[in-house]
C-alpha cells in the first residue's frame, strides 16, 4: 500500500517536472516567431510602441501562453478531471462572497485614488518624497 502512494507520488511529480521542461521549451519555440510578428506590426502607427520593447518580454510572455495551453494536459495526465478531484465544492453562499470581493475591491482602488489626488500621481515615486521621512536634514 505505501509503496503504492510513493509510487504514485513519484509519477505525478515526473509528470509535474516534463510538465515545466515542455513549458519552457514550447515558450522557446514560441518567443522567435512572436518577436518578429511585433517587430513587424511596429510599423503600424497604432502599435509603434512594440519597436522598443525587448526579446525578453516576448519570452516571458510565450513562456506565460505556453504554460496556459499546456495546463489541461498536465491536470488530465495526473488524473484530475473534476473540482470534486482535487477536494473542492460549490460555494452556496458566491453571491455573499462576490459581493464582499468587489466592495473591498471598490473601496481599495477609492484608498488609493484619494492618496493619488492628495499627494499628486508623481510624488510618492521621486527620488525626494521616498527619501524624505530618512533624511536629517530640516
Amino acid at each position: 500500500m505505501q509503496s503504492t502512494l510513493i509510487r504514485r507520488f513519484l509519477s505525478a511529480a515526473g509528470k509535474i517536472i516534463g510538465y515545466l521542461f515542455a513549458v519552457v521549451l514550447l515558450g522557446a519555440l514560441l518567443a522567435p516567431p512572436l518577436y518578429w510578428l511585433g517587430q513587424a506590426c511596429s510599423q503600424i502607427s497604432a502599435l509603434h510602441f512594440l519597436k522598443d520593447t525587448d526579446f525578453q518580454r516576448y519570452f516571458a510572455r510565450s513562456i506565460l501562453i505556453s504554460a496556459f495551453l499546456l495546463l489541461p494536459l498536465v491536470i488530465r495526465s495526473i488524473g484530475l478531471e473534476r473540482f470534486r478531484d482535487m477536494g473542492l465544492r460549490r460555494n452556496p453562499l458566491w453571491w455573499r462572497d462576490l459581493i464582499a470581493g468587489l466592495l473591498l475591491a471598490v473601496a481599495v482602488t477609492a484608498a488609493l485614488g484619494f492618496v493619488a489626488i492628495q499627494f499628486g500621481p508623481q510624488s510618492c515615486w521621486s527620488q525626494r518624497c521616498s527619501l524624505s521621512f530618512i533624511s536629517s536634514d530640516p
